[in-house]
């Protein structure tokens, strides 16, 4: 009984996907809007109109054999079909949480085989990318360097506060990057070439104005004798 009142009452595949949006991907997602535009582009079209409660498996394979298939024999869509998968499951567990739903249609569907690209740049092709980089500011040109020279992600060097940094000759040189809640920092031994480059510090305080972007103050750059 419980279970056909939930059904009775779940809102449509849309209404979910706003509710999620604007309840759980907005206060807890940088990657928001990513989220939105998936739900628009590859969701909405073909499970908007359903009640979510009405939505089963075979739904969610059809769909996602459909974003399969819009790739070709040699590079098929599979890398798309597993992040909207992904998402289709954090929606259902949304709904889930909210008492609109008691199922989730995605357990049990499975996620698509991925071929791993590795892919290493040619002396040249570092060449062109530094060469592109001389027209940016410092700020810019000091992170790819780090990128490179550190192999970090971009999304550490963008978290990295100076407390996380030692400039030490005596203590060794090095960064620790935060990573995810459910990884451990991760530290790095900063050869001398590194130190050289402009390392981007923490952000400003709210309360100092400024009409930089978040990206600039995130960037700030530093210059060491």
């Amino acid at each position: 009984m419980a279970k056909r009142e939930t059904a009775r009452f779940a809102p449509t595949v849309a209404a979910l996907a706003a509710d999620y949006i604007e309840r759980d991907a907005k206060p807890r997602k940088r990657s928001w809007e990513a989220d939105e535009r998936t739900l628009r582009v590859d969701v909405l079209p073909v499970l908007g109109r359903m009640q979510a409660s009405e939505v089963q498996r075979k739904h969610i394979r059809a769909l996602l054999d459909d974003i399969v298939a819009r790739g070709t024999a040699a590079r098929p869509n599979r890398t798309h079909g597993n992040r909207v998968r992904a998402l289709l499951h954090a929606l259902f567990a949304f709904g889930i949480r909210r008492e609109l739903l008691t199922a989730n249609p995605v357990d049990g569907v499975e996620r698509q085989p991925e071929r791993p690209r590795d892919k290493v740049l040619t002396a040249d092709e570092v060449r062109t990318i530094f060469k592109a980089l001389e027209g940016e500011r410092t700020a810019m040109q000091s992170y790819v360097r780090l990128l490179f020279l550190t192999g970090s992600r971009g999304g550490e060097l963008l978290k990295l506060r100076w407390e996380q940094v030692t400039l030490s000759p005596e203590a060794g040189s090095g960064l620790t990057c935060a990573r995810a809640s459910a990884c451990p920092p991760r530290c790095l031994a900063l050869p001398t070439i590194i130190c050289r480059v402009a390392l981007p510090i923490c952000r400003r305080p709210v309360s100092e104005p400024t009409r930089e972007t978040k990206f600039d103050i995130a960037l700030a750059p530093i210059h060491r004798s």
